[in-house]
């Protein structure tokens, strides 16, 4: 291992061309971070100047590189491509065609397959573009040009910018957690590049959801870590009512640490039921028949149908790239608008839900789609829609008992009602249903406290279930009594939607039961 100092310049006239390793994400600074970088320069320069300090350097952190000499013949960047790609920016623009890209293009083989990358660069550019900011490139040229500097690691062996990188990792120097499991599963797959060049795209395609549109409730850091976060590790540990809040920390050992590493990047699959699961044996003359169930081969070529379950045992490498692009298709699947392409089941069950579920609480949606997915996972389409009544049945009590909903309401309530074990547990979808329906709890919840999102819900599922005319929330609750059609007395506003909890049950069992 190689490790030097230099400056960003030297960087870019190495020995090798620079590029950037498979396991990197997408470029995602945005026009902010940018500016946070020149206002640190600026200021940088200013007190350098004040104190005749003009020689003295900007130290830009580490950068570790993978000398790739099999074939490509290439520096990769395992470590710091985000800064490298902001600099060659600020470069190109303070420096004109003296710039490396102009003058030196040879030395960046920087290859962006994400559109992500590519549409953050385009705003970087357009904002380097201004006049004003222009300018004040022009004022940081020289240190751009002579006094950035970096520690540069240089190793033979991607194994060993690995451990590096890792043991960076672990001493506080803490790169995002989704680049930190990307690189962990890339190098868990053994000895095949396209292998990892497949599964780094298979990444970046989950990471490019959010561009369409696709998006966690309540999370505004893209789709991937947010699903991660919200879906795949909760479902995993909020079980045996010991739900608890995520950290990064917590996330690395679930997907991580904690897993042992594959071998000839075997995928191991755990059927939680055997080869006689829901079916009959006949006896015929005295002995006993099993006729199994055809399988169609042609399935298992598509990964959103390989029998992966949320809480089976996981390996690093590809095991854990087919299991997160498996369970992000499956979360597109229920929860976008597309209807053409599904069954009419999900179809019902996207039409229940974006009627009742439309404007609630954030906190209460991540809760509500997790469960539908754990069960989608362990029934698939089976009484979804049925599920999906019996589910809402329970998560709106704690909608009409609570004026307010935060994050540790729907933990705590994972802890008391465990739906996820009971989902897990459960031989039939009817004994998942049962369980919720027979549960005295929920009957007992009444109205405390009277807001708009409550009273949406209420009329909502009111006219999901009784049809007719939508019934609109009141203009404005008075204390006294009114002839304002538009207005209703908070009293006769409680007793009316308190009539309406006490119909929930009744609308739930006569959908369930016909």
């Amino acid at each position: 291992m190689l490790d030097l100092t230099k400056s960003f310049k030297d960087i870019l006239n190495l020995n090798l061309p620079l590029a950037i390793h498979k396991s990197q994400r997408p470029y995602v600074w945005d026009t902010d971070k940018v500016n946070r970088l020149i206002e640190d320069l600026e200021d940088f320069k200013k007190r350098c100047d004040k104190k005749s300090f003009n020689s003295l350097n900007y130290y830009m952190s580490t950068i570790v590189l993978f000398k790739n000499t099999e074939g490509k013949n290439q520096l990769e960047i395992i470590d710091g491509q985000q800064r490298i790609t902001t600099l060659l920016l600020l470069d190109y623009f303070a420096n004109g065609a003296q710039s490396i890209l102009k003058s030196n293009p040879e030395s960046v083989i920087f290859e962006y397959s994400s559109n992500i990358s590519a549409q953050n660069i385009q705003k970087v550019k357009l904002f380097l573009k201004q006049d004003d900011v222009f300018n004040r490139l022009l004022s940081i040229k020289d240190i751009i040009n002579k006094r950035l500097i970096f520690t540069v690691v240089e190793v033979e062996t991607e194994d060993e910018a690995f451990t590096y990188f890792d043991t960076q990792n672990n001493r506080g120097k803490k790169p995002s957690i989704d680049v930190v499991l990307k690189a962990v599963h890339l190098r868990g797959i053994i000895k095949d590049e396209e292998l990892q060049k497949e599964c780094a795209e298979k990444w970046e395609s989950i990471e490019r959801f959010a561009f369409h549109g696709i998006n966690i409730p309540g999370e505004s850091d893209g789709f991937l870590y947010p699903f991660i976060k919200c879906f795949l590790w909760r479902s995993r540990t909020w079980k045996f009512n010991k739900a608890s809040f995520s950290n990064d920390n917590k996330i690395e050992n679930t997907f991580s640490r904690r897993l042992s590493s594959s071998d000839n990047n075997i995928i191991g699959f755990y059927p939680q039921n055997n080869i006689f699961n829901n079916q009959e044996l006949q006896i015929i003359d005295g002995s006993l028949f099993y006729t199994p169930n055809p399988i169609n081969i042609s399935n298992l070529n598509k990964v959103e149908n390989l029998p992966f379950q949320l809480r089976q045992p996981l390996k690093k490498g590809l095991t854990f790239f087919l299991y997160l692009e498996k369970y992000a298709l499956i979360y597109k699947r229920l929860f976008t608008e597309n209807e053409n392409e599904y069954s009419e089941e999900i179809n019902l069950f996207k039409t229940f839900y974006k009627k009742i579920y439309n404007s609630h609480s954030e906190y209460m949606k991540q809760y509500y789609m997790l469960c539908i997915m754990m069960y989608f996972d362990k029934f698939n389409e089976v009484n979804l829609l049925h599920f999906a009544y019996a589910l809402d049945y329970l998560v709106g009590a704690e909608r009409i008992s609570n004026y307010y909903i935060f994050d540790v309401k729907y933990k705590n309530i994972n802890n008391n009602y465990n739906v996820l074990d009971a989902i897990q547990m459960a031989y039939s979808p009817k004994e998942v249903i049962d369980f919720i329906v027979n549960n005295k709890e929920i009957e007992t919840k009444k109205i405390g406290a009277i807001n708009k999102v409550i009273t949406t819900y209420l009329y909502d599922t009111k006219h999901y279930y009784e049809g007719g005319i939508k019934k609109q929330v009141p203009y404005r609750i008075t204390e006294t009594a009114t002839d304002n059609e538009n207005e209703i007395t908070k009293i006769d506003l409680i007793k009316e939607l308190n009539q309406l909890v006490e119909k929930r049950k009744s609308w739930l069992l006569n959908k369930i039961n016909t």
